[in-house]
């Protein structure tokens, strides 16, 4: 709903507990919304954001927080997450080159500056993040949102007993995507193997998984 200072829009946190069929592995997903006009709001929904991710999850689960934030790296909403230390910032964290442009928005303006970061996807301590791509694909000369998607793939490490008493990390792999749309639906294949394509040094041959996230 409409706090502290926002004045346009209800603004939501959706949130999720989901079971991996094939590892058993418990994750949660956060997808947040904040406001564009309120600055009180947005430094606000930081710290309730935090408050609430420990209140469900806790601090040692494998936690997705996703979202249109409405701020920069460098404002307070974000520096907030930042600084508390449960979030990680996958674009800092990834393992290898970052794709696409920094900015995640264009307004639908074939000439916008795409400087500016306002859509990110966070992770807590037990995710990997191995790649990291801002997908500017045009089709027919238009931008399907005036978004663009973020996307990373990140490996989990589970710890599997063994006979001996012994474990050994099993790890396998999720593709995150946000925003997502129709379009995207029907072009995925294409562009994983695009990013395929862009990171060839990377191989991976566990499980894989694609998490695909509607705003």
């Amino acid at each position: 709903g409409k706090g502290w200072d926002a004045i346009c829009c209800n603004r939501i946190c959706s949130w999720g507990k989901f079971r991996d069929k094939v590892s058993g592995k418990i994750f949660f997903f956060f997808n947040s919304h904040y406001d564009h006009q309120g600055k009180v709001a947005r430094r606000e929904s930081s710290h309730l954001l935090l408050k609430k991710i420990r209140e469900i999850a806790g601090e040692e689960s494998i936690i997705f927080a996703t979202g249109d934030f409405n701020a920069v790296p460098t404002d307070e909403p974000i520096t907030t997450l930042a600084a508390d230390g449960l979030l990680l910032d996958s674009y800092t964290r990834t393992e290898t080159p970052r794709y696409g442009t920094d900015g995640t928005f264009s307004s639908f303006q074939l000439d916008a500056p795409m400087k500016n970061r306002i859509d990110y996807i966070w992770v807590t301590q037990p995710i990997t993040v191995t790649k990291y791509a801002v997908l500017n694909d045009m089709q027919y000369g238009r931008f399907p949102s005036d978004h663009f998607p973020v996307m990373i793939q990140a490996v989990s490490l589970t710890v599997s007993p063994k006979p001996n008493n012994k474990s050994k990390k099993n790890a396998y792999l999720c593709t995150v995507i946000f925003p997502y749309t129709n379009y995207y639906s029907n072009n995925i294949n294409a562009y994983e193997e695009d990013l395929n394509y862009q990171w060839p040094e990377f191989k991976f041959a566990g499980e894989k998984r694609t998490y695909r996230i509607w705003q």
